[in-house]
């Protein structure tokens, strides 16, 4: 079973995202079918070993996969809402359950901003 296969099934996802952090600078847009698996994993049940990930896939490509990195973050911001809550009940929720998000954003910024003064 190959690492696509795997991370689409769900089998060792957070090992396959270490090792795959260790080799992000080999990672070219040749390997269409890992991006789009990557791109469309639902990463809430290890985010802090994905977000690990994207960090150092940003590092290592700068802007090359950033577009995709930030709708991957953005589609994980967004909450499925009940009819029963109010606003600041979702908000609430939002902030206890997403804070790995923001410091996520935070990361991959800082990432940019250090590789546009080397």
């Amino acid at each position: 079973m190959d690492v696509v296969q795997q991370i689409s099934r769900k089998k060792n996802t957070g090992l396959w995202f270490k090792q795959l952090s260790e080799c992000v600078s080999i990672i070219k847009h040749d390997y269409k079918s890992l991006l789009d698996t990557i791109f469309l994993f639902d990463w809430s049940q290890d985010p802090e070993t994905f977000g690990e990930f994207l960090v150092h896939l940003i590092s290592a490509h700068g802007i090359v996969y950033l577009s995709r990195t930030l709708s991957n973050i953005v589609q994980n911001f967004i909450i499925q809402c009940s009819s029963l809550l109010d606003t600041d009940q979702i908000l609430d929720q939002a902030r206890q359950k997403k804070p790995h998000l923001h410091n996520l954003l935070k990361r991959i910024l800082q990432c940019l901003c250090h590789g546009r003064r080397q």
